[in-house]
Formats: C-alpha cells, structure tokens, sequence
C-alpha cells in the first residue's frame, strides 16, 4: 500500500467528511445566488432604466423645456434605482466575505483541533478545581492592549480574599506582534500572572477550551486581551456566582470605542426570550468550570465561533443550569475593527447554526417565553430581585423577597473627583488619602459618590460609591445642565461629549457637595483629558446649585487662553482652592474671575497617607531610586532613565548602600518595573540592587520610601512621601514643567535647590546638600501636613454640609 494511503477506513472518512460538505453546501450557496439574483435584477433594471433616459434625450432634442424636465425625472429615478443596485452588490460583497471567512475557518478547523490536543497533553491533565477565581485572557496580536486587561485583572485578584486568589492565565494565540514579549513581562511582575503559548492560532474557541483544561480554580472570569475588567463589579460577580450556584454570571459591560470613549452598555438586562433571536450575553462573564467542563467546554464549531459567547449561552439554558444576571458594571469592551465578531458579516450565518441546533422547529421563537430555563437576576445589596420558576425550583432560596418598606431618609451625597485609576500610585495616593479623610469628616452619615480620571482602581477606598471614570460620565450630562456657557466650555462639552451617553451615571443636582482632588492635572499637557472634563463637571455643578472645593492643587503651565479660562472657571466656582505649592497659587490668584482671598498654599492631598506591609528590612542602608520614561518627567528614550539609573549605582557602591528600584508606574511605554527589569539585566552595575514592585496600594509605596535612608527618584510623590518621613530625598527633572513642579516641592519643604537634580553628574552633592538641611528641619514637610488637615477640617461648612458629630469622652 503506499504511504499515503489513508486505507479503507481513511478513505471512508473522506467520503463522510465530503458528504458532510456537501450536504452544508447547498444552503450557503443558495444564501449567496439568492442575492446575486437580486443583484442581477437590479443590473436589468439599470439597463432598462438607461434606454428609456436615451429614449427620451433623442425625442426631446428640439423640445428643451419639456424635455429636460421628462429626462430629469427619469435620473431621479435612475439615481435611486442605482442606490438599490450598489445596495444588492453591497449584500453580496458582505455574503462572499461571510462565506470565505467561514470556509477558512472550517479548512483551518482540524490542524487548531489537532493543536490544542498537543498542547492540553503537553500542559498535562486538568487539575482538581479548588475555591476561587482566576482570569482567563486569550490573546492574538494585542500586544499593546493586554496590559490593561492585565492590570485590571490583577485588581480584580487583589478584592478577592487571598486563599482564593487564582491567576491571570494568558493564552497567546500564535500572535506575531510582540504580545510574546509583553505577557513574559507581565509574568515576571506577579507570580499569579501565568502564560501559556500556542505555536499554532487555534481561534477563539479551542483557545477558551485550553485555558478550561488548565484551570485549577472553580470559577474564572472571561477577559479577553482587547478589554478591561472593572475590578469591584466584577468581584460582585464571583460573590453571586458563589452564592447562588450560577453556571454563567454576567453584569453590564461598556462599549468603549478605541479611544476610551463611551459608547454605551451592553449585556445590561435579565435573560429574556429575546434571546432566542439574537444575543446580548457578552462573553465576559464568570464561569463555573466545572460546570463548563461537564457542558463540554465551548463549541468548536467553526461556523458559530464568532457567536460562540451565544452558543455557550444556549448550551447552559438547554442544560437547566442557572444563569444569574448581577445589574453591576463589570467591564469596558473596545469596539474595534478586527473585532472576531465582525469576521462574518452576513448575520445568517451563525445564527441559522444555532437555531437548527437549540431550536430546530422553531418553538422558542414562536411562544415567546423562557418556559425551561433557570434565570436569575440578583442585586448585591438586596438579593434576587427576580427568578423563573425553574431557578428557584433548583434553588428554592432564589425567590424574591417582597421589598420591605423604606423608613429610613435618605442620606445626604458629596461627589469627590479623583485623579486615580490611571496606573500610577501617585495619584492612586491622592485618591485613597482623599477619601480617607472624607470618610474621616462625614463617616457614615454622608453617602460618597467616587470619579477618577481611569478604571484601575487601588484597594482601600472605604465605601465610597464609584460612578466610573470621568470620559464614561460626562456623556450621560445633559447639555442643558451646563447653563449658558462661553465658546470654550461648549467646546469643552463638545470633547467630553456631553448629551451623547446612553445611560446617567451622575445627576449634577443630586450632591449637597463636592470636591475636587488634587495632583498635577490642570496643566496644558494634559488638557484635553483633565482639565476640559473637570471644568465641564464645574459648569454642571455650579448650574446645579451644589458648592464644590479644590483641594491640593497642582496649577500650570497654562499655555493658552482656552486653558486659562477653563481653569480659571473652575477655581471661580469654587468655595476653597487649596495648592500645594506657591507657584500653583501665584497661577491660580492670576486667573480670571478667581478671588484670590479663597486660594491658599497648604500641600498635596497625599500627605499623612500610612504605610503599608512591604516586607523585612535589610542590614546596610539602602537608596530608593525611581525611573521614569515619559516625556513630561525627561526625554523619553531609555538613555536619561539609564544614566539616572548609573548615577544612583555610583553613589550607593561609593558609599556602601544598597539599592531598592521601587516601581509605582504602569503607564506606557511600559511599565517602572520592567524598565527598572530592564535596566539591571543590561546595565553594569555595582552596588546591590533589589526591585520592588508596589502593585495597586499607594500604601505599599509610602513603605518603600519612607523605610529607606535616602531617595534619589524621578517621582514628584516617591520624594514627596520621602521627605514626609524626613528622609533626604532629591528629584531629577529634565522639562521645564517637571524642573518647575520640583521646584515647588522644594520651596514648600524649604529645601536648597540643589534638591532639584537636572544634571545626573550633581546627585551626590545634591544629596548630601537636602541631608544638611533636614539636619535643621527633620519634619520638613509637617507644616504643610499640617496646613492639609486644618483645610480639610474646614471643608464640611464651606460646603455646607455638617461633619459628623466628634465621639464623647468617656471615662
């Protein structure tokens, strides 16, 4: 027989699998003559239409008026005859994409099946599920995108009590950018972070199923590479699924456009009979894996991979398993172009699949209930808040309670914008110190509502209530809250787009009070993501009656006049503006319209944060050094961050100390912790050197620099919090903006200016010269903490709502 001779039985599976093909033929052939038929009638139309414009030219050549009037009404009809004719072509260009992209999946079925087989036997067999959530992330060619679907995962590990912390499991999909590289990073910063590679792209599907024999949790969330988690609603999630046994747990997610931009939710409403017809389930949701594995894991059927998120629903509801909708949000999802759920056009196919499968007489569709499916919709606050017949036959403490009635008033509210959730501690310190001391004025008696400027929370922010992210508010305002406003702010809420959002997370007139935290974002850098969405916020809420204060404030520069209003708009509005440096006061007092009897110079709100755990100590002094690769802190490239980097190693070999690299960044173009990484794997150096990686608390980085016995950082709030424990601490600075934020941390600290280090060459001297004067000052930044506190304490009646009342002595 010669070698490639499949054999009798191999032959007779060719024949099956031919057969097979060509039964499936017919109906997809059939899909695309039936609109190239239209096609064709529309082409017969047109030629039609084109003799009788012909016709008429020639018999009105010597009539002009009648004639012209007899061939405009026929272009007329001509122009929409052509419309329908691009129309039908339109149709069939979209059937022959559809047909093609399933066609290559189909070919390309077997090879993915035969590789996910090789590699579940490589990864070996599925371990024994134990309580907790993990994270599941394929990824194929997006490299630029995982590492905030990463960090948001992580912040989602980091809300779920240790023992049943899972991992984050990447599965890269045999991508060809540089998501190989970027995910070993990742997985060297965390050790819950896990990657598995695949040299051949197995798709989406036998991609989830791989990640489902490598699972060793009970549950796991559904993340895809292109998107981003919301760490407390997802949490919520694992809490529901948990307690109410749910094979599926979803929430509401965002769509974002590629820019961030809100677009509107999805998956945001109960199961419901509408999905027979078409799904509004989205993938990202929480799994039961166990109950996956026994459903059979995701279809690989390649024809239904780009709905596969509706078939794994369907599977769960034929099965009688519990599908539990949470009305939380749970997740940003980026509409983009290469989305795999635009592969396929053509809407029929897929959905015909599903509908022969699950529903082939078409009763589902015909009666119009949910009769056989378990279906649950639970608040986290009050529980289930309704259940079909079968989800409380299979568990009979998911019928809904009668609402008892309401006897309690309702509880006053204060807004706090915050800089945080940006994936720099810097501002997650501002964020976390700032409601602390909300919590420290009003405790429970004052419902917080909490806006950040991103989604990458910190842990620690008390019970505050958090809406979302400034770009995911701001479209739910009505334009007619902002009142009239000048050219600028309507400019302001064109870009924040004020009046396009689809949902309202925020009512402007619902707050007794607000306040606006500090950090370095009203300056011209940052103008078109900071300033114009807080001076938007401003107009709504001085519209709305609502006092507001700015506290710890870093101003300038201003570049522009459109800058200098917005700014001074906001500040004018307000009842308090506190700064945390001269310089931002001297900015703020010039402004239009601002009283400059309401600004005072106090300090940054991160002051009087505590630390937290960081580990043991070590015998011989030791340096804290940061870095930073950013175009606002120097030039951007790896040489100034290396030769800061070189400068630090001298001195500490020179004098015997130890280095700590402390990491408190994640913003592009990577990560502090994998340039700190990079730096000690390609650069000589001579003193010892130890990373540390702060993670998500801002108090872990209060640690790290206030443990140490000298800092040499390219952070404003690394040297911030340094000098707050009275350690000698010096900032590097290579811009004008960067030059001039140091220099007002120096001058608040009363320091030399040596404090500022712009050539890397003076950082011994400059240190020594910061030592000399804490010698005099060893507190040099307690008045400040000082002046921060009395602010805060006068905060409640500048607002006009009353702190709560100080506890009694007793005893």
């Amino acid at each position: 027989m010669p070698e490639d001779d499949p054999g009798p039985a191999g032959r007779a599976e060719r024949v099956r699998g031919f057969v097979a093909r060509a039964r499936r033929a017919p109906g997809a052939i059939g899909d695309v003559a039936h609109d190239m038929s239209a096609a064709r009638d529309a082409i017969d139309g047109l030629d039609v239409a084109l003799a009788r414009v012909e016709k008429l030219v020639w018999a009105a050549r010597d009539d002009t008026r009648g004639g012209v009037t007899a061939v405009g009404d026929e272009l007329h009809a001509l122009d929409r005859h052509l419309t329908r004719v691009a129309a039908g072509f339109e149709r069939v260009d979209e059937a022959i994409v559809a047909q093609a992209a399933a066609l290559h999946r189909a070919v390309a079925a077997p090879a993915r099946a035969a590789a996910a087989r090789s590699l579940t036997d490589a990864l070996g067999p599925s371990p024994t599920l134990e309580p907790g959530l993990s994270v599941f992330t394929p990824s194929w060619n997006h490299a630029e995108l995982l590492p905030d679907a990463v960090r948001s995962a992580q912040a989602v590990l980091d809300l779920v009590p240790p023992d049943e912390q899972g991992e984050i499991v990447i599965l890269d999909d045999a991508s060809v950018d540089a998501t190989t590289t970027v995910a070993a990073a990742l997985a060297t910063e965390d050790p819950r972070i896990r990657v598995v590679r695949s040299e051949v792209n197995l798709g989406l599907t036998q991609a989830r199923n791989v990640l489902l024999h490598r699972a060793r949790t009970t549950h796991a969330f559904q993340l895809d590479a292109d998107n981003v988690a919301l760490p407390e609603g997802v949490a919520t999630l694992y809490e529901t699924a948990r307690s109410t046994g749910a094979t599926l747990t979803y929430g509401t997610i965002v769509q974002v456009d590629r820019h961030g931009a809100a677009l509107g939710p999805i998956a945001n409403e109960p199961p419901s009979p509408a999905l027979f017809r078409a799904n509004y389930i989205d993938a990202m949701s929480l799994v039961d894996l166990a109950a996956a594995r026994a459903l059979g894991g995701w279809s690989t059927d390649p024809v239904v991979e780009h709905v596969e998120d509706w078939v794994m629903v369907r599977r769960v509801m034929a099965a009688g398993r519990l599908i539990a909708f949470v009305p939380t949000l749970v997740g940003h999802y980026r509409v983009l172009d290469s989305g795999l759920y635009r592969s396929v056009s053509d809407p029929r196919i897929g959905s015909q699949r599903v509908a022969r499968t699950f529903d082939p007489t078409g009763r589902r569709l015909a009666d119009g209930t949910l009769d056989g499916v378990a279906a649950v919709a639970v608040h986290p606050a009050t529980g289930p808040l309704w259940a079909t017949p079968e989800a409380v036959a299979l568990r009979p403490d998911l019928a809904p309670r009668p609402a008892a009635p309401v006897t309690t008033a309702a509880r006053r509210r204060v807004l706090v914008v915050a800089p945080g959730g940006v994936a720099n501690l810097g501002d997650d310190a501002i964020t976390v110190r700032g409601l602390d001391r909300v919590a420290e004025l009003w405790g429970d008696e004052v419902a917080v509502d909490l806006v950040t400027d991103g989604p990458d929370l910190p842990p620690g922010r008390t019970s505050a209530r958090w809406l979302g992210s400034l770009i995911d508010v701001l479209p739910g305002l009505y334009r007619a809250e902002l009142g009239p406003v000048d050219e600028v702010h309507e400019a302001a809420a064109t870009l924040t787009q004020v009046g396009k959002g689809r949902w309202r997370p925020l009512d402007p007139g619902g707050y007794e009070g607000a306040v606006f935290l500090g950090g370095g974002s009203l300056q011209s850098l940052w103008s078109d993501g900071l300033i114009a969405p807080r001076a938007v916020l401003g107009a709504a809420l001085r519209r709305a009656g609502v006092r507001y204060a700015c506290s710890g404030q870093g101003i300038g520069p201003l570049d522009g006049p459109a800058d200098r209003a917005l700014v001074g708009g906001l500040l004018a509005g307000a009842v308090a503006v506190a700064c945390r440096d001269e310089a931002s006061a001297e900015i703020a007092r010039a402004l239009a319209g601002v009283d400059p009897a309401t600004v005072v110079v106090t300090g940054d709100d991160a002051l009087g944060l505590e630390p937290g755990p960081l580990g043991s100590g070590r015998d011989r002094p030791v340096v804290a050094v940061t870095v930073r690769r950013a175009d606002y802190v120097a030039d951007s490239t790896l040489d100034p961050v290396r030769n800061w980097a070189r400068a630090v190693d001298a001195l500490a070999d020179e004098r015997g100390w130890d280095v700590s690299g402390v990491a408190l960044n994640r913003q592009p173009p990577e990560p502090e912790i994998a340039t700190l990484a990079g730096l000690r794997a390609t650069t000589p150096l001579r003193a010892p050197w130890r990373l540390v990686e702060c993670g998500s608390d801002p108090r872990v980085l209060v640690a790290a620099m206030t443990s140490v016995h000298a800092a040499a950082v390219q952070s404003y709030h690394a040297a911030l919090l340094a000098l707050s424990a009275g350690v000698p601490a010096v900032l590097a600075a290579g811009t004008p903006y960067y030059v001039a934020k140091a220099r007002g941390l120096a001058t608040l600290a009363g320091l030399p200016p040596a404090f500022v280090v712009t050539d890397p060459a003076a950082l011994g001297p400059s240190l020594d010269a910061v030592a000399a004067a804490l010698r005099d000052r060893p507190r040099p930044l307690g008045p400040a903490s000082t002046a921060v506190d009395a602010w805060w304490a006068a905060l409640p009646a500048r607002l006009g709502v009353p702190a709560r009342p100080a506890p009694s002595a007793t005893g």
